[in-house]
C-alpha cells in the first residue's frame, strides 16, 4: 500500500490528510551461494557471492477530479500507473547544434486532435517534450568475497558490483556550467562548441543560458561500477607459542576499506543513492587500518 496526501476542503480546517490510496509491487530474487575452491591439509579457499534482482512497478495512483489516475512529478521522477518510481521523467537531449553550438532536444509532433504523429528537435528546453528514459534501478547488484588461508595467514578480498541501472549525475551537471566567477568546471569543457561545423555533445558557453545545461538525458549515465570494498590480511600466531606467554588467541591484521572503483565517469558514485540521483557528495574515504586482537 502506497500513502498520499489527499487535500480536504478548507472548511474543515485541515489542509489534508494521508490515506492508503495506491497500490505498488516489488518482485526479484536473492541468490547467496558459497564454496570451498580448495580444500587441502592446511590450505582453504573460499568463495562467498551473493546477486539481487528485482523489478519496481506502480499498479495503482490515486483517482484525480477527472476520474482518471493521478500522475504526480517529483524531480526527474514522475509517479504513474505502469511504470516504477525509479523511472526518469526528463527531457532527451538530441546532441549539440553543429551550426550553432545550442544543445538541442526532442519535442513531440502533435495532430488537431492531440495525438503524436512524430518529433522535432529544438533548442527551447521549455518546449521540449519529457520523457521516460532509463531507470536507476540495477538489473543486478550484489558481492563477491574471497577468502584465502594457510596456516594461520589469512587473505580476504571483498569485491562489490551493480550492473544496467541508471544515474543521474547532477554533480557532473554542476561541473558544466556555462560560466560563473570563481566556479570551477570539469575538464570536459574543453569538449565545448567553439566555431561553426564542430562535431561534440558539449554546448557552446554562453552565461545565464539555462537551455544549455537544462535537466535532460544528457547527464543520464549507466550506474555500473565495481569496487574493491575492502581488503584485509591476518595471522594467527600459533596455541604453541601463546601458551607459553598465557594468551588465548592473538591476531595482528592490516585492512584497507574502500581501495578502488571502476565506474563509467570517474570521480562518480553510484553507491550514494538508490534512487539514482547524485547531489554534491563525495566518493568514500579510503582507509587504511592496522591492529592487534587479544583474546586473554
Amino acid at each position: 500500500n502506497l500513502l498520499f496526501s489527499v487535500p480536504l476542503p478548507q472548511s474543515t480546517g485541515i489542509s489534508s490528510k494521508w490515506a492508503n490510496i495506491g497500490t505498488m509491487n516489488n518482485t526479484g530474487f536473492e541468490i547467496t551461494l558459497s564454496a570451498d575452491v580448495v580444500k587441502m591439509n592446511d590450505l582453504l579457499w573460499t568463495i562467498d557471492l551473493n546477486a539481487t534482482h528485482y523489478t519496481n512497478k506502480i499498479t495503482k495512483m490515486p483517482m484525480g477530479s477527472d476520474g482518471k489516475p493521478q500522475e504526480i512529478i517529483s524531480g526527474t521522477k514522475k509517479l504513474s500507473e505502469g511504470h516504477s518510481i525509479y523511472d526518469f521523467w526528463l527531457r532527451e537531449s538530441a546532441g549539440v547544434d553543429p551550426a550553432n553550438g545550442n544543445q538541442l532536444y526532442y519535442k513531440d509532433i502533435k495532430d488537431g486532435e492531440g495525438n503524436v504523429t512524430g518529433r522535432e528537435t529544438t533548442w527551447d528546453h521549455n518546449a521540449a517534450s519529457y520523457y521516460y528514459v532509463g531507470n536507476s534501478i540495477p538489473k543486478i547488484y550484489g558481492g563477491i568475497t574471497n577468502t584465502i588461508s594457510y596456516k594461520g595467514i589469512s587473505v580476504s578480498a571483498l569485491v562489490s558490483y551493480q550492473f544496467g541501472g541508471d544515474m543521474y549525475d547532477s554533480n557532473y551537471q554542476a561541473l558544466m556550467h556555462t560560466g560563473s566567477f570563481g566556479t570551477h568546471w570539469s575538464k570536459d569543457i574543453l569538449k565545448r562548441w567553439q566555431k561553426a561545423g564542430d562535431i561534440t555533445n558539449v554546448p557552446r558557453l554562453q552565461n545565464n543560458r539555462p537551455a544549455l545545461i537544462a535537466n535532460s538525458s544528457r547527464f543520464l549515465i549507466k550506474s555500473d561500477y565495481i569496487s574493491l570494498r575492502n581488503v584485509t590480511l591476518s595471522y594467527d600466531l600459533p596455541a604453541s607459542l601463546l601458551n607459553s606467554i598465557e594468551l588465548k588467541e592473538l591476531r595482528v591484521f592490516a585492512s584497507g576499506d574502500n581501495l578502488g572503483m571502476l565506474t563509467k565517469r570517474k570521480g562518480m558514485d553510484p553507491q550514494q543513492s538508490f534512487a539514482g540521483t547524485s547531489d554534491f557528495t563525495y566518493v568514500p574515504s579510503r582507509i587504511i587500518s592496522l591492529g592487534v586482537n587479544v583474546t586473554f
